[in-house]
């Protein structure tokens, strides 16, 4: 059964908890931690029904922006690129995919991770035919 805009805000939450720490940083964190908890955020979108490639996107643009190490799926690079963008401005900064300023010190929000989910889930609607 496809995601509603009713189970984002539910699988946002569960995301947020599943972060170690939303503080945004915007320094180099552990590379070893991020991709702990990318895999962590793939498993649980899995397990909403996200496909593969969406939690990819969702999960590596999550991990990447909190701790600041690139995106382990080059193929997704520029797609992950786009997600942190979207997320950065549902944070409250400002920029685009490749020049970001970041809201440094603050959480990330469960509403900015629902509009992280949203704006992925979104694109799969647009390539559907």
């Amino acid at each position: 059964m496809p995601m509603t805009s009713k189970d984002l805000v539910p699988l946002a939450q569960l995301l947020y908890i599943l972060l170690p720490n939303p503080t945004i940083t915007g320094g180099i964190g552990d590379v070893t931690r991020q991709h702990q908890v990318s895999d962590r955020l793939i498993a649980a979108c899995r397990m909403a029904g996200i496909d593969e490639r969406d939690a990819t996107v969702i999960s590596e643009a999550l991990a990447g922006y909190l701790y600041g190490w690139k995106t382990r799926d080059e193929p997704l690079r520029e797609m992950i690129n786009q997600a942190q963008a979207v997320l950065n401005t549902a944070a409250g900064g400002v920029g685009d995919a490749r020049l970001r300023w970041l809201p440094m010190g603050r959480p990330l929000t469960i509403p900015a991770i629902a509009h992280l989910l949203a704006w992925v889930l979104a694109l799969d609607l647009e390539a559907a035919p």
